[in-house]
């Protein structure tokens, strides 16, 4: 089976993803991602976050950066491709347990990946990704737990 995705450039990718996002696509620059929309939702703050991240909201799932929501669209269409399989979204990874500390109960520690999926034939191999615009340093922590306890390595994005 042939991938039908195989002829697809920057610029089909973004006209593409503009359209599952209800938008126009962008005609001003062919390799540039599509212009993101502007009008508020309800309850949608368009505030940029802490590392100047939007929130994006595809098919009804809500993504905490431009970035995320892009890469989500690729992965599907990956998936619809037959490429890739089981993707999952906001899967969690305990990286300790619940503890005691002076009396008081702490909670476990964990590690949410942005995506989980099976790639490869015949031997299928998870991968686990994250999209990342900044390593703060809990995640570089999380990143080594995750080698150290599930011997997972994070393919970042």
């Amino acid at each position: 089976m042939g991938n039908p995705f195989a002829d697809w450039d920057d610029a089909k990718v973004a006209a593409h993803n503009a359209s599952v996002r209800g938008q126009k696509s962008s005609t001003n620059a062919p390799n540039q991602p599509a212009t993101p929309r502007t009008e508020k939702k309800a309850g949608e703050s368009t505030k940029k976050g802490k590392y100047g991240n939007r929130k994006v909201e595809i098919d009804g799932i809500t993504f905490d950066s431009e970035k995320e929501g892009d890469r989500y669209c690729r992965l599907k269409m990956l998936e619809k491709a037959g490429i890739i399989s089981d993707l999952t979204l906001q899967k969690h990874f305990v990286l300790a347990p619940s503890v005691y500390i002076n009396g008081r109960k702490k909670p476990e520690l964990k590690y949410i990946a942005d995506f989980v999926y099976l790639q490869g034939a015949p031997i299928r191999e998870a991968i686990v990704e994250d999209c990342k615009g900044f390593r703060d340093k809990v995640y570089i922590i999380k990143r080594h737990l995750m080698k150290s306890v599930h011997g997972i390595d994070i393919l970042e994005t």
